[in-house]
């Protein structure tokens, strides 16, 4: 690389002010995972924390890079340098809570950062010796963005928790092998338990679950979501009918029958629906269910992911996309 090709003061030029505050502001969300890890004194915490600070180490090495190499005092990367600040923020708001609630709000704050400082390298593109740096950075840093925002997305397999009938044993057993397999969605039912008993079974599939990257919703108990760090809340059709805001959860969900209730869960901007039974269940094989008809129509000209429950099996899950359903919802044979 030659130098005359880079800004003139890529040799020997001391930090900004900015720079001394912007690296302030990764140090705090160092602090915040630190403080996470407080509260997660375990082998998991202590893997959960060295994943978040290499994380954040690669974005400030990022960001420095580019500041010794490529930073201008103009007004224009000094805008796009403030913004960054607001995603290292919010990376640190996420940090608080890395492996429950928040971890989309640092997996965002991430996929932000990532994309803003591509930005910030294709602005330096005039220095043509610096070019051949440019495109590969520019580029590593917008895959890594966009592996980051995939991250966030809702998958399109729900298993749903039933070891009131199965049992526990059982159904903690098919849990980790459906996780080995890949699942990435849990909501957890049994609402007939007692809460001790509940709050102990949503505990173990919580912790299983984010051992394998996977979300955890909990069916009706936003104490228990709580409790346990789940990722989310699903609500009842009776809850959601009685719901005027959306709950403070990452993901929250429902259980919808008419088309009224799917678009009131829209409104209050849930994140999916659960609409069924569609096809006839083992439980109740005489009720034929909406159909695939029956389902086309109720969420017609609706814009919330929706989940078709009822009779589904995963080789349904084709078939259901292509009557318009983000995925599909099991109690069995997940």
């Amino acid at each position: 690389m030659q130098h005359a090709n880079l800004p003139a003061h890529a040799e020997g030029r001391k930090a900004t002010w900015f720079e001394l505050f912007f690296d302030l502001v990764f140090v705090v969300a160092v602090a915040q995972l630190a403080g996470s890890f407080s509260h997660h004194y375990d082998w998991a915490g202590a893997g959960i924390f060295v994943f978040g600070l290499l994380v954040i180490w690669w974005c400030w090495l990022g960001h420095t890079f580019f500041a010794t190499r490529l930073d201008e005092d103009s007004p224009g990367q000094r805008g796009l340098g403030l913004v960054q600040i607001l995603a290292v923020a919010w990376m640190a708001y996420g940090a608080t809570d890395l492996s429950g609630a928040r971890a989309w709000v640092f997996a965002s704050g991430v996929a932000a950062f990532k994309l803003l400082l591509a930005c910030a390298y294709g602005m330096g593109w005039r220095w043509r010796g610096a070019r051949g740096l440019i495109r590969t950075y520019a580029a590593i840093y917008v895959v890594q963005a966009a592996l980051w925002a995939g991250s966030l997305a809702l998958p399109a397999t729900m298993a749903i928790t039933n070891a009131e009938t199965e049992g526990t044993e059982r159904q903690l057993e098919r849990l980790e092998e459906a996780l080995a397999g890949g699942l990435r969605l849990v909501q957890v039912r049994d609402k007939g338990w007692p809460a001790a008993q509940r709050l102990w079974f949503a505990e173990t599939v919580v912790r299983l679950a984010h051992d394998r990257g996977a979300l955890v919703v909990i069916n009706d108990d936003a104490e228990i979501a709580r409790r346990t760090g789940a990722d989310g809340l699903h609500l009842s059709s009776a809850s959601l009918a009685a719901c005027a805001a959306r709950p403070d959860f990452a993901w929250v969900g429902a259980s919808c029958h008419t088309a009224e209730e799917i678009a009131h869960a829209g409104q209050l901007g849930l994140d999916y629906a659960l609409l069924g039974p569609v096809l006839p269940t083992p439980t109740h094989p005489e009720n034929p269910g909406l159909g695939w008809e029956g389902f086309v129509r109720l969420t017609a000209g609706n814009t919330l992911p929706v989940f078709a429950l009822g009779g589904m099996r995963p080789d349904l899950l084709p078939a259901a996309q292509e009557k318009g359903a983000h995925g599909i919802a099991l109690m069995r044979g997940w």
